[in-house]
């Protein structure tokens, strides 16, 4: 195979002579079907050079008109590496499945988003993780592939009915024979979906009840404290993709935010909560506080709500045993205070017994310090 492929880029005469293009096609499907059946292969897939010849052949046959029929099998083995290598894919599949979906018309375009959505659909909580999340690996990439005004208008279209069905993929197994391994990365896999979605303005404008559901799904990761604490990287890798996840939204959505600050605020509260339960939350802080530096842009919608979240830290910074964990948030803290007006801070006073008060003067003292630094 791999001569036969050096002999075509040697001579542009035999790419477009049919017999050598029908021999293209009969080592492609050959190839096709090594990579749908590894069990027939005799030694690891991962030792052979198929996936190089995979993509050098269908870069190939691009010359020729695709059949919507190549196209499906291009993501069918797609979705089945995704599943059979737990969530890798070999950056040369990538590369083909990306060359195979670049050019196609709508039509294509509605064809295989309809096969993503009814993997989607076809999927049930005794499915494995990997099978669950495979069509959104590739309606990931295809968000980021598909060109041409059209081609878009069909994606928004398959996004507008994927996003619901994304929220039903971020709870915790309930079966022993899913992992909670499986299950974080098929979060992670979920939550760059809808990162994609709320960036890409031109592909689908999200509406206020979308806006509150993305929010209610991060809220039940981290309501699952428990798996989260399994894995350091897995926990910090979920996180930071949550923090960007709530910046975007008030990057893009700030109006659709102001309908449900309590859901907001349950957010911030969910992953202040996290940090301050964390083994390492140096490594946290740094992302929370990029989410707080949007808050004071909004703070006269927000202000009476994140009165809240600073009482829920100075009511938890008592029983916290990290004597370094104040220091870490404070500067979060005082973007948040800098939402506060002297109202809210009094009413906040009121609410809290002797202790907390003496926590919160301490805070406030430093804050005070913050704000007037290099005035005089």
């Amino acid at each position: 195979c791999m001569l036969f492929l050096a002999d075509i880029q040697m001579s542009s005469t035999k790419e477009n002579d049919k017999t050598t293009l029908k021999h293209l096609e009969k080592i492609l499907d050959t190839i096709m079907n090594l990579l749908e059946n590894p069990e027939d292969v005799s030694s690891s897939i991962d030792h052979l050079p198929l996936p190089y010849l995979f993509s050098s052949l269908i870069r190939k046959n691009a010359m020729n008109d695709q059949s919507l029929e190549l196209k499906l099998r291009v993501q069918h083995i797609i979705l089945q590496q995704y599943v059979r290598r737990r969530g890798q894919i070999h950056p040369l599949l990538d590369s083909a499945y990306s060359r195979v979906i670049r050019d196609m018309n709508p039509t294509d375009v509605s064809i295989l988003g309809s096969d993503l959505l009814a993997s989607v659909m076809k999927a049930d909580v005794d499915s494995s993780f990997f099978s669950r999340s495979s069509a959104f690996y590739c309606f990931h990439m295809m968000c980021h592939v598909v060109k041409g005004q059209s081609q878009r208008e069909v994606m928004s279209s398959i996004a507008e009915r994927i996003l619901p069905m994304a929220y039903n993929f971020v709870y915790p197994p309930v079966t022993s024979q899913n992992s909670y391994d499986e299950w974080l990365t098929q979060i992670i896999m979920v939550q760059g979906t809808m990162r994609t979605l709320i960036e890409k303005n031109d592909l689908i404008h999200l509406r206020g009840c979308d806006v509150a559901n993305i929010l209610a799904t991060i809220n039940a990761v981290f309501r699952q404290s428990e798996p989260l604490k399994n894995d350091i990287n897995i926990s910090r890798c979920i996180f930071t993709s949550s923090c960007k996840i709530v910046v975007n939204l008030l990057k893009q959505y700030p109006k659709h935010l102001y309908g449900c600050a309590p859901s907001l605020t349950s957010t911030l509260r969910c992953l202040l909560k996290h940090i301050m339960t964390s083994s390492l939350p140096n490594l946290e802080t740094q992302e929370f506080t990029k989410v707080c530096k949007f808050l004071p842009k909004h703070k006269d919608m927000f202000k009476k709500h994140l009165m809240h979240l600073i009482l829920f830290f100075i009511n938890n910074l008592q029983a916290s045993t990290d004597p370094s964990l104040k220091a870490q948030l404070e500067p979060s803290i005082f973007l948040l205070l800098d939402t506060l007006s002297d109202f809210e801070t009094r009413q906040m006073n009121t609410m809290m017994d002797p202790t907390a008060r003496a926590l919160f003067q301490s805070v406030h003292k430093n804050y005070q310090k913050y704000q007037y630094k290099g005035q005089f």
